[in-house]
């Protein structure tokens, strides 16, 4: 990959427990499936334990790991689907946090970098490093922390200290705190996408807001959706400078992929070709 070409994703891989089964996970491998398998030529930062193997689809990526005793684990536990798309997660490990010193000097000029955080494990000191990039940020990972028994709940987050240095956030709007915090995040990007599960997302650019609706399915597994969207939006955006057009593009490419478990309906881009 050469300077100013390429994804880069930054944030802990997972291992996502569902009853007594294990899946990757984390907004890094659903986004860098998403980026390789529309074309892109795709690197990772993250950090994992010995015991964790990259999946097949992960081949032909350029990984980076910060090498730690653990693996970050949630056990994900969902609502009814066909209801809400609510998701309790338990955090059990974590794996070591990412900084500065860890980013390559020649890995700080790709074309897109996909800041992709699952619980703060990196800061403004990474996300400050990429100022030649499109910067696309999940908000998720800076606005979740875990209470005395683990379990993820949100929390109080500005933002302004990351978000400064991003172009693009996206966020579900199950990580929306307090309206001050959607208010913040909204004065700090230039454009920021809450995403609604089945009613779709809204998108704020410029002042004004629009809503772009989702794509019908038959949803079977939610997970990653959002980091979906978010890499579909930022590469159809590069490509076209329309955000209408990448909002309806994104959600596309995110409706299909919950039609299956992990990134089996994830698309290729041979399949998406003239559409939006």
């Amino acid at each position: 990959m050469e300077n100013g070409s390429g994804f880069l994703a930054i944030g802990h891989v997972t291992r996502d427990g569902y009853d007594d089964k294990f899946r990757p996970g984390g907004a890094v491998y659903y986004g860098s499936v998403t980026a390789k398998r529309l074309g892109e030529s795709v690197r990772v930062l993250t950090s994992y334990s010995t015991d964790f193997h990259l999946p097949v689809e992960t081949e032909g990526m350029e990984w980076i790991n910060k090498l730690s005793l653990e693996t970050t684990t949630f056990h994900n536990i969902y609502g009814n689907l066909r209801k809400e798309d609510s998701r309790t997660q338990i955090l059990s490990s974590l794996a070591l946090p990412i900084t500065q010193f860890d980013v390559p000097l020649d890995w700080r000029n790709p074309k897109i970098v996909y800041l992709a955080p699952v619980i703060g494990e990196f800061g403004p000191d990474v996300a400050s490093l990429f100022l030649n990039s499109k910067v696309v940020a999940s908000i998720q990972g800076w606005t979740r922390q875990q209470d005395s028994e683990g379990k993820i709940i949100i929390k109080d987050w500005p933002g302004i200290d990351i978000l400064s240095f991003v172009d693009v956030a996206v966020c579900s709007h199950e990580d929306i705190y307090s309206e001050d915090n959607l208010k913040s995040w909204i004065d700090c990007v230039p454009i920021l996408i809450v995403t609604l599960g089945r009613r779709g997302s809204v998108i704020y650019e410029n002042g004004e807001s629009f809503h772009v609706e989702a794509v019908p399915n038959s949803q079977v597994d939610p997970t990653g959706a959002g980091d979906v969207y978010a890499t579909s939006f930022m590469i159809k955006y590069i490509e076209t400078n329309d955000t209408r057009r990448s909002a309806k593009f994104a959600s596309l490419v995110a409706g299909m992929s919950v039609c299956s478990h992990g990134v089996t309906s994830l698309p290729y881009l041979e399949t998406l070709t003239d559409l939006y």
